[in-house]
């Protein structure tokens, strides 16, 4: 196992292409920051966590993905007026709030062990044309669920687990129908959900066919399948349900995806929207047109709530007035969670609706406090409005618009500029929050906008925000999002906001404001053909799935037909910036560059040189056009200069201070919106042509009155690490404002990405005094028409085993120097791995710190839409403790170090004859200075037997990037507190290393197949990361100083202190182990080693180690790959509290098949997840699932999802 594992070139190709294209909104200001964090990041869409992998595929479909893993991001700091009305300038009725100080004192139903529901028999869908009507009550819920790929993906589950809730909530059914509709999944989890139908599902405190406490439960009732995103379908329920469930007064919500007005609401994955490329959903006409022709028409439903995301706007609003009281929604995305059915409990036949949205407030941010369930979720908004004052609303937003029109009639931009910058919009969907839009031209339009914000305060009955001046209503307003957002904007304006102004504008001041900045070319509608989804700048975005595909081609496992996709899932559909991927040292076999301190051999990525297919080449850009403009602009022409420090410029106004600058004419200064610059490094092959990879995207510049931009060169970035000890992988990282930041990456079940993988943005900020910290971590989509998906999920970092940070490298062309980067040829594709461990966190760093050739392009965008890139000036950091190294001579070669400061680093060890190295010691001082860091891979290219290193060295990396054959002891510094990942990986001789005392943490793999046959853990130790220990199969003695207050070790095998987690079962010679009781985790990677499968070579060790394993009933979790090539087993009886099996839980490795047959497996009842290639390691005669679990069954041979749609991949193919 490397550390900071190279990828292959044609897998790196398939993530840089499928990762991202941006991911999120426009950063706000400090006075539109998070109320507990001062910075904004609101920038995903409601969906659990996408653990999309080939551990599930439809029955009888293709498992091919459909959607691509790209998502948005921004740059630009709004620049905000202060803020007038309520508190802290909120508008009247809203609650600006923090997640962490809401109260938790609410029982949290969503994550109760006991949501399992049950029945006596196995439960049989009734017929919905056999209902009969029930007696009339005083109130019915009714509840339209497009379940989606929230529904159907195993590690969500959303709509089931919402199920759940409601039955859980506590719902006095005497005076209230609670009626749900059903459909649009590829797989329902829930027990009895007919399969390949849409189904009604009544709520009864009594007679239920499915409970949850013996009472309370459910009936279904199976329908035909219907398109869910249709008008018909969604009008036949508006009517069906008031037939069945008289009752006194309705209220409606729907729950799903949600894309604002211009997408719309619901994603039936069954059915495809072809202007997006995403599931189906209902267009505001759609729903618009059924609610017309419903009964709501002539008696308004109590309310309208969309648990789903961007669907409270101003547009929505308008839409529902004539059917609704009040409106419930969020202007923000929503976690796959979604809302908090606990409030259900208190709804009464008499509840009035604004009681019941203001309970449903107070839940949803209840929840959303706890930070176990969503730990990363830090912006969320909902709120209740008064229908009957939308067109208030409307009126004094369209006199803002009329202002403002004056203004751009008379040549007179400046206010809308300012406004473009000051609006907050949400989730890079051009939803401007109109509390900020009124506080943005406070300055300009005093009247119209304080008439604004009153009319906002009247309509807002009740709401809460973590964004500090929003009202959580938008509207929709073209090119509000960021500068460096602008694709996601003509993509959005091309495929429904064209037609959402000029066909039904909300104001016909909006419309006619909407007129003058955006008029068609030639008065007609704009030609889509330039910028739908799949022509767009976004390259990647429309050739990442043929990239999928040969990504599973290029894999060597059978298990690669897995699914790599990271499929949309949120509950809206998010539009795209910039498909970037990449990452730090690309010391790819694209780049023989060693120029970096810790000089990483194995960082250097395997890439490929060979030129690709164009159309199938990975992009990472956010080209707001597609195409470059053809006509003249005064930015054909923009030249950059950059002036290293102690350089010289023939321009007297450019400094020698490490800069890049550029001249603008006084036109072109008008003309703008801003000036940006993105960081690139060289990945290419040493002595051929450069490959421009992207670095830092996306960085305002410097722009002085008269006209001299100025970058800098060495700029603050993110790189991801194991522990802040690690040197950074620098992943593709966009600049969001006000120290904020985001990076694609992506997370892989293993360390080869032959299992799952999930593509992901870690949203993070630097405090002032250089301290980074994670502040998101969402899953990172776009469907297959290019409309890019985010989400705020609750991904559980212990389900994966390492980060992977992709890249391409684009050449160069003369001809063509102002093509913006990812408009040139992609030549190379490479990337690195990192351990996901306890530890795994970000690291600010400068470009300096990390010595390359870099290359920095200057974008400057205008007010209409458009991006113009400047050439690309190159420039080198180089590692200036290089140019003068000590030498210190040994028997057989020479140590070299560095002298940085006060101290001295070894570099390297360079062998005469790595066959002739014997014991190597380090000095503790060179050349008067104290030898205190060893930088990674100083022993590459030899093979001592003995490595003896003085107490002064605090810092070490791995020894070698190619494991070492002989070397049989290491002593370690007494002042050493971190072992890095895989720092002994594969020196399978090693015997002999003491811990040292101040030792705090291990990393994944650092003794993973090594000849250790003792060792105890330091009672300073409070991080073991997973695999630590693995396949060390002499290690027959691993014992825990009794002083560790974390960790502890019973009979040779390595726990936590309470006994709760078994970390690490090592050595062979033991045949039989049985699980003490109380242990209700088996960690990842924690019996591998412990039975010799071979090679069918017929050596001696084959077959010894492990052969039984009896389980303790309290077990519940059994980590991924816990027990890989343990395939000596006979028997395998699995716990019944049992509720997740791991990825390759009981597999075998890639050079091993299953041999032995068990006779039989079964799957307990209480097994909530199964993940991909659980017991690839055996061949199972009957494989039996037991008839109370409510998420799986079997026909004997394979296993499916409850509703027998989708089969989990858990068995070896034959």
């Amino acid at each position: 196992m490397k550390t900071k594992k190279i990828i292959s070139a044609l897998t790196a190709l398939m993530l840089t292409a499928s990762m991202m294209a941006g991911c999120g909104e426009k950063p706000a200001d400090d006075k539109t920051s998070e109320a507990d964090s001062s910075t904004a990041n609101t920038t995903t869409a409601k969906e659990e966590k996408s653990d999309d992998s080939a551990e599930e595929k439809p029955a009888d479909e293709d498992t091919t993905s459909s959607d691509d893993d790209v998502t948005d991001d921004e740059t630009t700091t709004a620049q905000f007026i202060e803020l007038t009305g309520g508190q802290d300038g909120m508008v009247d009725n809203m609650k600006l709030v923090s997640l962490k100080d809401i109260s938790r004192s609410s029982a949290n139903s969503k994550n109760s062990e006991n949501s399992r529901v049950s029945a006596s028999a196995e439960v049989k869908a009734r017929k919905w044309s056999d209902k009969k009507a029930e007696d009339k009550k005083k109130l019915t819920l009714m509840v339209y669920m497009v379940g989606s790929d929230l529904e159907s993906k195993q590690n969500s589950m959303a709509g089931t687990q919402d199920i759940l809730e409601m039955i859980k909530s506590g719902l006095d059914d005497k005076d209230v129908n609670l009626v749900l509709y059903c459909g649009g999944a590829k797989t329902w989890w829930l027990n009895g959900f007919p399969t390949g139908k849409n189904a009604y599902i009544e709520y009864k405190t009594n007679g239920a066919d499915l409970t949850a406490d013996g009472k309370k439960g459910i009936n279904i009732y199976e329908t035909d399948r219907k398109n869910m995103g249709e008008s018909d379908t969604f009008s036949a329920f508006l009517k069906d349900v008031p037939e069945k469930y008289p009752a006194d007064d309705y209220a409606l919500i729907c729950w799903d995806h949600g894309g604002g007005p211009v997408i719309g609401y619901g994603s039936d994955e069954l059915n495809t929207d072809a202007k997006t490329g995403g599931g189906d959903s209902l267009t505001m006409s759609e729903m618009k047109k059924a609610l017309e022709a419903s009964p709501f028409k002539s008696k308004k439903l109590a309310f309208i709530g969309f648990d789903a995301c961007l669907m409270s706007s101003l547009e929505i609003a308008d839409m529902c007035q004539p059917y609704a009281d009040y409106l419930v929604a969020s202007a923000d995305t929503e976690p796959g969670c979604g809302w908090n059915y606990e409030f259900l409990g208190g709804v009464k036949g008499t509840s009035k609706a604004k009681d019941i949205g203001s309970s449903i407030v107070k839940t949803y941010f209840d929840f959303l406090s706890d930070p176990s369930i969503s730990p990363y979720i830090k912006s969320a908004t909902l709120g209740v409005f008064d229908l009957s004052k939308t067109d208030s609303v409307k009126s004094a937003m369209g006199g803002v618009c009329k202002a403002m029109k004056a203004e751009i009639d008379n040549g007179d931009a400046a206010n809308y500029k300012k406004f473009l910058d000051g609006a907050y919009s949400y989730s890079g969907y051009d939803l401007a929050d109109l509390a900020t839009m009124a506080d943005s031209l406070s300055g300009a339009y005093s009247g119209e906008t304080k008439k604004l914000k009153s009319a906002l305060g009247d309509m807002l009955v009740e709401g809460s925000t973590t964004i500090k001046g929003t009202c959580g209503l938008s509207v929709y307003f073209p090119l509000t999002n960021s500068a460096a957002d602008y694709n996601a904007s003509k993509i959005l304006y091309s495929i429904g906001g064209y037609d959402l102004i000029t066909t039904d504008p909300i104001d016909n001041d909006y419309k006619a404001l909407m007129e003058a900045l955006y008029p068609a070319e030639g008065g007609s509608k704009p030609d889509s053909s330039s910028s739908k989804p799949e022509e767009s700048s976004s390259k990647a975005e429309s050739s990442s799935k043929k990239e999928e595909n040969s990504s599973k081609a290029e894999s060597s496992s059978k298990k690669e037909e897995s699914s790599s996709k990271a499929e949309s899932s949120s509950k809206k559909e998010e539009s795209s910036s910039k498909a970037e991927s990449s990452s730090k040292k690309e010391e790819s076999s694209s780049k023989a560059e060693s120029s970096s301190k810790k000089e990483e051999s194995s960082s250097k990525a395997e890439s490929s040189s060979k030129k690709e297919d164009s159309s199938s080449k990975a992009d990472d850009s956010s080209k707001p056009d597609s195409s470059k403009p053809t006509e003249k602009s005064i930015y054909d022409e923009l030249d950059i200069e950059v002036v290293p420090k102690g350089g010289k410029s023939s321009n007297k106004k450019y400094k020698d201070d490490g800069y890049a600058y550029a001249q603008l004419t006084d036109e072109q200064m008008k003309e703008m919106r801003g000036v940006y610059f993105t960081i690139l490094t060289n990945v290419g092959f040493e002595g051929k042509e450069k490959a421009w990879a992207p670095r830092l995207l996306y960085v305002p510049a410097e722009v002085d009155k008269n006209g001299i931009v100025k970058m800098d060169l060495d700029p603050v970035s993110i790189g991801v690490v194991s522990d802040k000890q690690a040197e950074p992988i620098s992943c593709l990282t966009k600049f969001m404002g006000n120290g904020n930041y985001r990076s694609a990456g992506v997370l892989c079940a293993d360390q080869e990405l032959s299992d799952e993988r999930m593509n992901v943005v870690i949203e993070s900020s630097v405090d002032s005094k250089g301290t980074a910290s994670i502040t998101g971590l969402t899953s990172n989509n776009t469907t297959s028409g290019g409309l890019p998906v985010a989400s705020k999920d609750e991904i559980d970092l212990s389900e994966w085993m390492s980060f992977s940070s992709p890249f391409s490298g684009f050449e160069p062309n003369e001809k063509t120097p102002r093509k913006h980067y990812s408009e040139l040829e992609a030549t190379v594709y490479g990337g690195e791995f990192m351990a996901v461990g306890e530890s795994f966190d970000v690291k600010a760093f400068h470009f300096s710190e990390m010595p390359a050739e870099y290359a920095v392009q200057m974008s400057i965008f205008t007010l209409d839409g458009k991006e113009y890139c400047s050439n690309i000036g190159s420039f080198e950091f180089k590692d200036s403790t290089l140019d003068k190294l000590t030498e210190e001579k040994t028997d057989n070669g020479v140590l070299k170090f560095a002298i940085v400061g006060d101290h001295a680093e070894l570099v390297k060890y360079e062998s005469k004859n790595k066959d002739k190295d014997g014991k190597i010691e380090v000095p503790a001082k060179v050349g008067g200075k104290a030898v205190t860091v060893v930088r990674t891979n100083a022993f590459d290219d030899s093979d001592p037997t003995e490595l003896i290193f003085p107490d002064s060295v605090e810092t070490m990396g791995r020894l070698s990037n190619q494991g070492q054959r002989r070397l049989t002891k290491v002593t370690l510094p007494k002042n050493l507190r971190f072992i890095p990942e895989n720092m002994f990986s594969y020196a399978s001789a090693l015997e002999t290393v003491v811990l040292p005392e101040k030792l705090e943490s291990i990393g994944s793999f650092a003794f993973s197949s090594t000849a250790i046959k003792e060792i105890e853990i330091p009672a300073s130790v409070t991080v073991i990361d997973p695999a630590a220990f693995s396949n060390c199969a002499k290690l027959d003695k691993l014992t825990v100083s009794k002083d560790n207050k974390v960790y502890t070790a019973k009979d040779n095998v390595l726990y936590t202190a309470d006994m709760k987690k078994l970390i690490a079962f090592t050595g062979q010679s033991r045949t039989e182990f049985t699980i003490p009781d109380g242990v209700e985790e088996i960690g990842a990677y924690a019996f591998v080693g412990s039975f010799d499968p071979g090679l069918g070579l017929g050596l001696d060790d084959e077959g010894k180690g492990l052969t039984k394993i009896t389980f303790a009933k309290s077990v519940k979790k059994i980590g991924d790959f816990a027990f890989r090539d343990c395939i000596g087993f006979s028997e395998l009886t699995l716990p019944d509290a049992l509720e997740y099996i791991g990825t390759s839980a009981f597999g075998a490795g890639l050079l091993h098949k299953a041999t032995v047959e068990l006779p039989e497996l079964k799957i307990g009842a209480n097994v909530k997840r199964v993940r991909g290639y659980a017991f690839t390691g055996y061949k199972v005669k009957k494989l039996v699932v037991d008839s109370k679990n409510s998420y799986f069954k079997t026909d004997g041979k394979k296993l499916t999802s409850i509703d027998g749609s989708t089969e989990i991949t858990v068995f070896a193919e034959k």
